[in-house]
């Protein structure tokens, strides 16, 4: 008699409170194929654990928490990105270059390569600001990640994601404009601020020091 995928999932699904025992079971199955104790082939709890696995996968695919950080991320991470373009821009523009090699699409050749290795104030802003983002983006990223794993309430946790991408954003336009100070420490401190608060409250809740 011939079943369906899904009609011998179904009836493999009682057999999941052996997989729990067969994972007790380390020592015994790294050395036989079937586990005795639990009656268990390793296929079957290898294909078991595996959909296991697609389960929690899409439980944190709903996670509405997780899915915000990895919004703002996406956004962080693509704005830092683009600093790189931006910096290119002011090169070519500004005719600035750090390799002689890179001058010779303007005709810097030899001795008249040097002309164009200096120094320009609009690229090294933009390299300064490009380099504040990796300093800041990078502990956000990682403690935001494990801020967001932590079951936190999502309207706070939103707080925090949009706080820091418009703290990063408004960095940036006060570093390249310029704006006048405090503008600019403002802005720091205030993204700062956010991964700071997120590492307390990850501390505070999760604690197993």
């Amino acid at each position: 008699m011939e079943t369906s995928p899904g009609s011998q999932l179904t009836a493999f699904n009682p057999v999941r409170p052996r997989v729990l025992r067969a994972l007790d079971c380390c020592e015994y199955q790294a050395r036989h194929t079937f586990c005795m104790p639990c009656g268990f082939t390793f296929w079957e709890l290898g294909f078991q654990i595996k959909i296991e696995k697609m389960v929690d996968l899409t439980q944190l695919m709903e996670n509405e928490v997780f899915m915000s950080f990895a919004s703002y991320t996406t956004i962080i991470l693509s704005k830092m990105m683009f600093m790189s373009i931006v910096t290119a821009f002011y090169r070519l523009t500004r005719k600035v270059f750090t390799n002689p090699e890179d001058s010779v699409v303007f005709g810097g050749k030899g001795e008249n390569a040097k002309k164009y290795l200096r120094t320009d104030d609009n690229v090294e802003r933009v390299r300064r600001a490009h380099l504040n983002d990796l300093e800041n983006i990078v502990p956000f990223f990682g403690i935001g990640l494990l801020y967001s794993l932590s079951d936190p309430d999502l309207s706070t946790a939103i707080l925090h994601f949009r706080l820091f991408l418009g703290a990063r954003i408004y960095h940036t336009v006060a570093y390249l404009l310029p704006l006048p100070q405090p503008n600019r420490a403002f802005s720091f401190f205030v993204g700062y601020g956010v991964t700071l608060s997120m590492a307390y409250r990850l501390l505070k809740s999760r604690l197993y020091l």
